[in-house]
């Protein structure tokens, strides 16, 4: 349900479905992915960058999708911290966003 709703734009809703799985499953990762991108699609980067972080033992297209998402996330708080005219942020988030080897 949760997915569906963030498929149609439905970030607020689809953050209570994710929050709600949790509750239940805390150690679904792919849940958690999915609440993050809700929360960074609702510009609530900071909170989603939270949820990324909090996702461990993925493999595989679950963990490039979390990457992806991540990085996402960071080049897009750089982006709002340069507007802002904080050099420095900017610069440490643009710098977190950029693909390590």
């Amino acid at each position: 349900m949760g997915l569906e709703l963030a498929n149609r734009e439905r970030y607020k809703e689809a953050e209570h479905h994710f929050r709600r799985a949790l509750s239940g499953d805390p150690n679904h990762m792919m849940v958690r992915i999915a609440l993050g991108r809700a929360l960074h699609d609702q510009g609530r980067l900071i909170e989603g960058i939270a949820v990324y972080e909090k996702v461990h033992g993925v493999d595989g297209k679950l963990n490039e999708l979390l990457m992806t998402n991540l990085r996402d996330a960071y080049q897009q708080l750089a982006e709002m911290y340069q507007r802002q005219g904080n050099a420095v942020k900017a610069q440490e988030y643009f710098q977190k966003a950029i693909p390590g080897p």
